[in-house]
């Protein structure tokens, strides 16, 4: 059975006061399975607050696209460079957030990385990508991080598609524990409170072995 786990993203509750982010961890070192996430936590040093990364290993099919990005804020406000390489060699050009090849070929397959930098902070994330010649699910649509009025509700979105068109079914979690008949591509978040806030990533799987 082919499985895939989505990038981690943050939900993060606003009420009328300041509004307090945490840092999440990047997926350095993650399984290789993305996931979402969202916490509480970060120390004052820190300055660049990541509301999703990627995860630490991406596998794709011969001939299907690869898509990869970070989604980071400034909590100083200045602005934010990105660089990515492959193999500590920085790719000319790829100085976005987001990291894309039309069609991959296995000479794509190796370890990249993006640095995230200002004047104040740099950091870089790692990721593996590997190059398979036999099926794979992959997200078309990644759920993106949301930020919620107290009280208010919002959707989670997320579409996966198997290399060999398999037909996909989907499980949500929040912080690691299933949710109760989360099984579409789509999760509604209700009226918002601080239990809310989490971790929520989605598995996507195919139906047949």
């Amino acid at each position: 059975m082919l499985r895939l786990k989505s990038p981690w993203l943050a939900i993060v509750i606003l009420t009328a006061t300041i509004l307090s982010f945490q840092n999440c961890a990047a997926s350095k070192g993650a399984p290789p399975q993305s996931s979402s996430a969202a916490s509480i936590n970060f120390p004052p040093e820190d300055d660049i607050i990541y509301l999703s990364v990627p995860a630490a290993e991406q596998i794709r099919y011969v001939g299907t696209p690869l898509g990869i990005g970070v989604s980071a804020m400034s909590l100083s406000g200045l602005p934010l460079e990105y660089q990515w390489s492959k193999e500590g060699v920085q790719v000319a050009g790829q100085i976005n957030n987001s990291f894309n090849i039309p069609s991959v070929a296995l000479a794509d397959d190796g370890n990249y990385s993006v640095t995230v930098k200002n004047s104040i902070q740099s950091d870089t994330l790692n990721i593996r990508v590997r190059i398979s010649t036999t099926p794979v699910i992959n997200f078309t649509v990644q759920p993106q991080p949301l930020l919620l009025l107290a009280g208010s509700g919002g959707t989670l979105s997320s579409l996966a598609a198997s290399s060999d068109n398999q037909v996909i079914a989907y499980r949500w979690s929040k912080d690691n524990l299933p949710l109760a008949n989360a099984t579409a591509a789509s999760l509604m978040i209700g009226n918002t409170g601080a239990a809310r806030a989490g971790q929520y990533f989605v598995e996507a799987s195919s139906t047949v072995g």
